[in-house]
């Protein structure tokens, strides 16, 4: 599990746009990468470059840069806590009539439901905002 957080450094005290995700292996990274590139292809749309493909666990948003070192801490904290999991990325789907395609899970192992509901249990905790939507791992 890890987090967009940048490297250490002044940040000017400016708000972060901060998220956790899973991000793949390179052999599951190049599958996903050729996926979006074929369906990009046939929807005449736009591929994402290989490094940006992961699969989101928990969105904050605008982060002040001195909450940083408290999301820092819940990371490892919540990963942990979980076993080691695989996901299978079984459905294709299409956000926004099609503009935004998605390939994702219909049946989430259940140690990536504990790790979201572990993960949003933390942030709420700490006070960070969490999603009520229920959660349905997809990778855009």
């Amino acid at each position: 599990m890890s987090s967009t957080l940048p490297e250490p450094g002044p940040h000017h005290g400016a708000p972060l746009r901060i998220f956790f995700a899973l991000w793949p292996g390179a052999v599951v990274r190049d599958e996903l990468s050729a996926l979006a590139r074929d369906t990009a292809a046939q929807a005449r749309g736009r591929a994402p470059s290989a490094e940006r493909l992961h699969l989101t666990l928990a969105f904050l948003g605008d982060v002040a840069a001195e909450r940083i070192a408290a999301v820092q801490a819940i990371g490892p904290a919540v990963a942990s806590a979980v076993g080691p999991f695989a996901v299978t990325l079984d459905r294709v789907g299409a956000f926004g009539h099609g503009a935004i395609a998605w390939v994702g899970a219909s049946a989430p192992p259940r140690e990536l439901e504990r790790l979201v509901r572990l993960l949003t249990d933390a942030l709420a905790k700490d006070g960070f905002p969490t999603e009520r939507r229920a959660f349905h791992p997809h990778v855009t």
